[in-house]
């Protein structure tokens, strides 16, 4: 193993893309403005607030609960995918890094 770690789902690990052997180092990352989140933030508190209210329906709650789940996880999805899209500045140049399950990178 070489002490070298797995791809994480969490972060984009932008070190793995850079120019080690030419000294290449990140001066700084940047990431999508704030506002692009008020959609995803959005859907994750319309699902939670139909999953709350399901809670006090007495027809169907199991469908309403499982649609306020899915518009959560939706959110959630889409909140991932925007804290995932950045671009990297580096001393020699400037890329960005993109991708849940799937990384691509665009020099």
């Amino acid at each position: 193993m070489s002490g070298e770690r797995r791809p994480s789902l969490l972060t984009p690990q932008v070190e793995r893309y850079l120019l080690a052997d030419q000294g290449e180092v990140v001066v700084d990352q940047v990431l999508k403005h704030p506002v692009t989140l008020v959609g995803p933030v959005s859907f994750v508190v319309a699902g939670c607030g139909l999953m709350l209210w399901s809670l006090s329906l007495s027809v169907i709650p199991g469908l309403v609960l499982l649609i306020g789940l899915g518009l959560a996880l939706s959110g959630l999805y889409r909140y991932h995918r925007q804290f995932m899209d950045r671009f990297v500045i580096t001393n020699m140049r400037v890329f960005r890094v993109h991708g849940i399950f799937f990384r691509q990178v665009a020099t």
